[in-house]
């Protein structure tokens, strides 16, 4: 099978069977075919197998890539479509916090959403986080050491059915306590 490369905008993301497709407007060939007409594309890779899975779509509008077979039938979608105008790591190594200990380019995997939260990986440390907008944050460190910063004066974490909340001028415990040393 022979597949062309085009260019494309990404009109619809609500895939009714939710198995990752895109619909999508393939410019200019497709360019005067109405909306509910256009074809979905399947990602043309994914991280997929029986334990791992992903869903990363792209945002309607935007410009990516589609792969396309010589007979029109086949669609496959890639990002990027403006990888170098787009991509800015200093976007990203600007929001780690201190706790994050190593913060090289070449070790971290990571995500920034459209509202400005950051999660990401460490893939040499191990650590392990996700960045609120607000600035809050919760890492699991390279020993499994969690930190949190809310960045706000509540916070409240549940476990097995205890709850503790804290704010800037108290800290309650319902439930046991148990200190180990």
């Amino acid at each position: 099978m022979n597949l062309n490369l085009y260019l494309a905008q990404v009109n619809n993301i609500n895939d009714p069977d939710k198995k990752g497709r895109i619909r999508v407007k393939i410019i200019p060939h497709l360019q005067e075919v109405a909306d509910t007409d256009l074809p979905w594309a399947v990602p043309f890779s994914s991280s997929l197998s029986s334990s791992q899975m992903e869903n990363d779509l792209p945002l309607v509008n935007t410009m990516i890539r589609v792969l396309v077979d010589n007979k029109w039938k086949r669609f496959y979608y890639l990002p990027n479509a403006y990888f170098y105008e787009l991509f800015n790591f200093d976007n990203v190594s600007d929001k780690l916090p201190n706790d994050v200990s190593n913060k090289e380019y070449q070790y971290l995997s990571f995500k920034l959403y459209k509202d400005g939260g950051l999660e990401f990986h460490n893939n040499n440390s191990g650590d392990h986080g996700f960045i609120h907008k607000s600035g809050s944050y919760s890492i699991f460190d390279n020993d499994g050491n969690i930190k949190v910063d809310t960045k706000t004066s509540d916070m409240s974490i549940k476990c097995n059915g205890n709850t503790i909340e804290s704010s800037s001028t108290s800290l309650i415990i319902n439930g046991n306590l148990e200190i180990l040393q």
